[in-house]
């Protein structure tokens, strides 16, 4: 990056629509989404989240698991269970991860002509995934250090106007440089950042929670404001929809951070994983074991109902596997005794004998 400079980028407006605002319209009152997570994010999940949110359903989006570029244009099987794996009356975020533009480019192709298109709010792209598999394949995190090629990657997605672009990141090493990665972000022209606060470089529970996580956001955004001011409006606010991902546990300190902080929206992972019902305001079943049933008569009802045109079904999630291990995670709220029989389960029937007590 020894040639790049951030003060010689073209600035990329996003053609109307497709920036903030365009963003913003397309969420109608949503401000609470549920996090991509690797076989964990699949229709039945995302359907429970909107179920225990009740009447206020409306007030959130999910965002579907992370799906490789390239994958999307050379893998028919993978390509057709990403088109399946969202309900035709979901409104959804699709996340892509990626280091090659022509990819990118192809792969938006591919959906915007799909079955899947009409329930695609916008493409978030993940620059944010510290796992080994994206080190060895140079994505998510391991391309934010290539600030060049962010900047192709984002800005030629964004031209071509097909969907609305974000991306999920996470802070880099020192606040100045998330506050300049922020800036590289909005000279791409992407509409909106979800902001992962979390530091791989911090051990345990110091890792993310919600006090520090505070107190750098704003940190960052008064650094991103004194040295890049073109990139916030009158109002002083970003001109980017900014999601705020890390640690929030439950409604009430969602909702704090709503009203304190200069953010749009916040992002849930583990607190949804522990319970559908994390941000609602209904209260969940009395029975953890009740819970997980409602989730399995979900993926039930999904698998067996013919929901496209030619009488396909949706794929109600990523595998078995991802079903055994959300059941795992409710039923934790119990006991750790069910883990063992659920991990060697192979049937929704045997699941549901497990939790009823049939089985050992």
């Amino acid at each position: 990056m020894s040639d790049f400079s951030l003060e010689n980028l073209e600035v990329i407006t996003p053609t109307e629509g497709y920036d903030k605002q365009g963003l913003k319209r397309r969420y109608g009152s949503a401000v609470y989404f549920s996090a991509p997570m690797t076989h964990a994010s699949g229709a039945t999940f995302r359907q429970m989240i909107r179920m225990a949110m009740g009447q206020e359903d409306d007030r959130y989006v999910g965002y579907t698991q992370m799906y490789g570029a390239d994958a999307i244009i050379h893998n028919e099987a993978l390509r057709t269970a990403m088109i399946r794996s969202v309900l035709p009356t979901e409104r959804v975020m699709l996340q892509l991860c990626g280091k090659d533009p022509a990819s990118f480019i192809e792969a938006l192709q591919i959906i915007k002509g799909s079955q899947l298109e009409p329930s695609i709010i916008g493409i978030d792209i993940n620059l944010g995934c510290p796992a080994s598999c994206a080190s060895s394949r140079h994505y998510g995190l391991y391309v934010s250090r290539d600030w060049p090629l962010v900047y192709t990657i984002i800005s030629s997605a964004v031209k071509l106007a097909l969907f609305p672009i974000t991306c999920k990141i996470r802070p880099l090493t020192t606040p100045e440089e998330t506050a300049d990665y922020l800036y590289l972000l909005y000279c791409s022209g992407v509409a909106g950042v979800t902001l992962h606060m979390r530091h791989t470089t911090r051990p345990g529970h110091k890792a993310q929670s919600i006090r520090p996580c505070c107190e750098e956001i704003v940190s960052i955004l008064a650094l991103m404001k004194k040295r890049h001011p073109n990139a916030f409006d009158l109002d002083g606010r970003l001109k980017l929809w900014l999601t705020l991902n890390g640690g929030i546990k439950g409604r009430a300190e969602a909702d704090l951070l709503l009203s304190t902080l200069p953010i749009d929206g916040v992002m849930v992972g583990v607190g949804f994983l522990k319970s559908p019902y994390c941000l609602s305001k209904i209260s969940p079943p009395t029975s953890w074991i009740l819970v997980a049933e409602q989730y399995l008569d979900l993926y039930e009802e999904i698998r067996d109902t013919p929901s496209y045109l030619d009488g396909c079904t949706v794929i109600p999630a990523a595998s078995f596997k991802e079903v055994t291990q959300h059941v795992m995670k409710l039923v934790q709220n119990v006991n750790k005794r069910y883990n063992v029989p659920l991990s060697t389960a192979k049937t929704i029937a045997e699941v549901r004998d497990i939790l009823r007590g049939s089985s050992s």
